[in-house]
């Protein structure tokens, strides 16, 4: 039987052999060579998305929102957890997110693993505090830290209509930014894609339409492009470990 400690050494030794997440180097050890396996498979990423109306697609298909069309371009496996009225301190629908704000919706998805966890600022907060927003908006980001670790954290900018949005808005914006910084995510502000394009939005002006949908799939779909190349090199590590780690056991180095 070894260590750990050296078991560890042996798989660090492997990973470092790649040279990074894009692993570029051939093995470079006696040890590494041993234990060598076939590269995995680049994993579908698990991605959470938290918001409101707008990110869940109102008055269309589920899988005409732009998080289901993001995520069937770039394969991921999503769980759209936007809900019609919800935001940061505004309660949402009942029957979809219980009646509950963001807080709720986090706990509610505890039981996910996701590799990328996006929260979106919301136009149903307007009217609130804006130091209470900010407070509630710093508790639940650390509480998406808490919940996911090892999650790429992403905080997106407040989507509005074809109109010019109001001044609370970028205060919004201001306090997603902050929060997610500080708990190492990244802030994407793709600014207001459907401004002065009424024909993007359905009647109302409040919801994207199926056109305007498909545009915020492509606006964010670009922009999240490095925190998607992020979180597979960080999902290929991981697996790599663990792949050397069943090596290990099966050539009975480690049992």
């Amino acid at each position: 039987m070894v260590a750990l400690g050296s078991v560890l050494a042996l798989v660090s030794m492997g990973v470092a052999s790649l040279g990074g997440p894009a692993g570029t180097a051939a093995p470079s050890s006696a040890a590494s060579t041993a234990v060598t396996s076939p590269s995995p498979v680049q994993p579908a990423l698990q991605v959470l998305t938290i918001g409101d109306s707008i990110m869940r697609g109102h008055g269309l298909a589920s899988t005409q929102a732009w998080p289901f069309l993001v995520g069937e371009a770039d394969g991921w496996s999503v769980t759209n957890d936007g809900c019609d009225g919800a935001g940061v301190l505004t309660p949402g629908a009942i029957e979809q997110c219980g009646g509950t704000d963001y807080a709720g919706i986090i706990v509610g998805a505890a039981a996910l693993q996701p590799d990328i966890v996006i929260i979106e600022g919301s136009s149903n907060d307007f009217g609130q505090d804006n130091s209470a927003l900010e407070a509630a908006t710093t508790s639940e980001v650390r509480s998406i830290r808490s919940e996911f670790p090892s999650a790429q954290i992403v905080g997106l900018s407040t989507l509005w209509g074809s109109t010019v949005p109001p001044a609370q808005l970028y205060q919004i914006d201001a306090q997603v930014k902050q929060a997610v910084e500080a708990v190492g995510g990244t802030y994407l502000d793709i600014g207001q894609p459907m401004e002065g394009h009424p024909e993007l939005m359905q009647a109302g002006d409040v919801h994207p339409n199926e056109a305007g949908q498909a545009v915020l799939a492509t606006t964010i779909e670009a922009a999240l492009a490095p925190v998607e190349r992020a979180a597979i090199a960080s999902e290929r590590v991981a697996q790599i470990r663990m792949a050397r780690i069943s090596k290990l056991v099966e050539l009975r180095v480690l049992m």
